[in-house]
């Protein structure tokens, strides 16, 4: 990386690799260029530190990780190209692919799916019950989405002294599977 400064009238470069440093000279060639001179590394670095390039480097470095992980931080959402279901709720636009519509579709086959939209479903049983269609991995995809999304919402209980998670339809999943046609 090639540094190239002024400081004290006199121009420091180094070469493009940075190994070599050079300080110009009150002398010019035939086309009126600076000629310049081979410095120590630790003449250049005390010019560099003097002259405050050493400090405007570190801020500009500084600012550029800065903007690097401002702009990661705005980029936007991947868009599925597998919409099944779209609604308007309180928790904003939420957007259904069909695996996930299937999934909803399929709680009602659960053993513990005995109070309707209100049920609490534990996630490894259920696992069993959509072993044909889902394996746990993808259940754990899905559970997971649909808890971001503000349509299950997942909790922890200790059973026999370990802990088993379970899931149940939020207010807005309550809707949406209302309008999937689940009871």
């Amino acid at each position: 990386m090639m540094r190239t400064f002024e400081f004290n009238g006199a121009t420091y470069k180094t070469n493009e690799a940075g190994n070599y440093f050079y300080k110009s000279t009150n002398s010019v060639d035939k086309k009126g260029n600076p000629l310049f001179m081979r410095i120590s590394e630790k003449v250049f670095e005390e010019a560099w530190e003097q002259s405050g390039e050493a400090e405007k480097a570190k801020r500009e470095a500084l600012q550029a990780k800065s903007d690097a992980e401002a702009e990661k931080a705005v980029k936007k959402p991947r868009k599925s190209k597998d919409i099944a279901f779209e609604i308007d709720t309180i928790e904003g636009h939420i957007t259904l692919t069909a695996k996930q519509v299937k999934f909803l579709k399929m709680m009602p086959q659960d053993d513990f799916w005995e109070n309707g939209l209100e049920s609490t479903l534990w996630i490894d049983v259920f696992c069993d019950t959509v072993a044909g269609e889902f394996n746990p991995m993808a259940v754990g995809a899905m559970v997971s989405t649909l808890n971001e999304k503000k349509v299950l919402a997942v909790s922890v209980e200790r059973v026999n002294g370990k802990k088993c998670k379970y899931m149940a339809l939020t207010i807005v999943g309550q809707v949406i599977a209302e309008k999937l046609g689940l009871k």
